[in-house]
């Protein structure tokens, strides 16, 4: 198995980072690839991720606010 960390950085785009986690998943549904993603949230503050994730291969960080 291919372990790759992505690395995403939010702000105000966290519709666009899910899809994209969506989409890789779906289109490896089949490989060897399996995907790690660490995201830090600049907007926690205001605009904050509020997806309740249930996937292990996530984890959401408190970025940088302002």
């Amino acid at each position: 198995m291919q372990k790759v960390s992505i690395l995403s950085v939010n702000y105000h785009n966290s519709f666009e980072l899910f899809l994209n986690h969506n989409l890789t998943t779906f289109l490896n549904r089949e490989s060897n690839f399996s995907p790690y993603w660490l995201i830090v949230d600049n907007t926690f503050d205001c605009d904050p991720i509020n997806v309740k994730t249930e996937s292990q291969d996530i984890n959401i960080y408190k970025g940088i606010s302002k």
